[in-house]
């Protein structure tokens, strides 16, 4: 068993070996569609990103009554974790209110006498019922008013479901053409060794003797490949998103740390199994063995 391990091994090798340039372009061919993989896994996580950050915005501003103590401020807040579609609270303090206020108009206000109220920003789910919600805000001891933007939150949520939705047809667009490109220039280089295949099918060499050495030679390339692609996409990506960071800093963009393992399980992931499938299934076709 192990003696054909090795000449498994040893035949794949050679083959490398004899087709030097076939060889070399299928490795640029595969850095250049694994590239583009990797900035397709980018794709992905900054688009689910942007639909985090997005949701983030789906907010309700509720306006407390004056004069509220501490331990009455502390029990609307429990009030307000209590509801189910609540996924965070901040409370806002009306001290803090004013002093922005104060710097936004560069006016010295008079902080003893601050006519603001207390506010509380709720995030909310996306698929909340905006009505309920106000209604059963305005039921809270202590809550003065109810902000909801119902057709804001409707336009907010609406756009973070559209990001999905985009996200997950462009991830079958994109995969199909990749898929292609591997699978076609995976069998175009079987199909230049055909008459090796049948002469070793002729002299009586198994079908596992036959297919291992491409099976290999195309895992040595993803290999190889992906190293080379995953280097120049870390290079890459890294300027991209220092640059975002730059010039448009409130916009949310995943730092290389974020996106690099994506991008490597991408690569690594559906780029072996392609390459490994597209080796079995080319060199299937030229082994004409009696009885298959």
């Amino acid at each position: 068993m192990l003696t054909n391990i090795r000449r498994v091994f040893k035949e794949a090798f050679q083959n490398i070996s004899s087709e030097k340039g076939l060889f070399f372009s299928t490795f640029i061919t595969m850095s250049v569609i694994f590239l583009m993989l990797e900035f397709f896994g980018a794709y992905v996580v900054n688009m689910q990103k942007l639909n985090d950050y997005v949701k983030t915005n789906i907010q309700v501003k509720i306006y407390l009554k004056s004069g509220l103590n501490q331990e009455q401020r502390q029990r609307i807040q429990e009030a307000l974790y209590k509801l189910p579609e609540t996924k965070g609270v901040k409370f806002y303090p009306k001290e803090i209110a004013l002093q922005e206020l104060s710097k936004s108009l560069n006016l010295a206000l008079d902080m003893k006498d601050n006519p603001l109220p207390d506010t509380v920003f709720i995030n909310i789910d996306e698929n909340a019922d905006m009505e309920k919600i106000r209604g059963e805000l305005s039921k809270i001891d202590g809550v003065d008013q109810v902000d909801v933007r119902s057709d804001f939150v409707k336009r907010v949520a609406g756009f973070a479901k559209g990001l999905n939705i985009m996200t997950l047809y462009f991830s079958i667009a994109a995969s199909i053409p990749v898929f292609i490109l591997i699978f076609n220039f995976v069998n175009a280089g079987v199909a230049i060794r055909k008459t090796d295949i049948e002469i070793m099918t002729l002299v009586g060499a198994s079908r596992w003797y036959i297919k291992m050495p491409f099976i290999i030679e195309g895992i040595l390339n993803v290999a190889l490949s992906s190293v080379v692609s995953l280097g120049l996409f870390y290079y890459l990506y890294s300027y991209l998103a220092e640059g975002v960071r730059i010039f448009l800093p409130v916009m949310p963009f995943a730092s290389i740390i974020e996106v690099f393992p994506m991008s490597a399980a991408v690569v690594f992931g559906y780029g072996m199994i392609i390459t490994v499938a597209a080796s079995y299934i080319s060199v299937k076709k030229y082994i004409k063995i009696h009885g298959d």
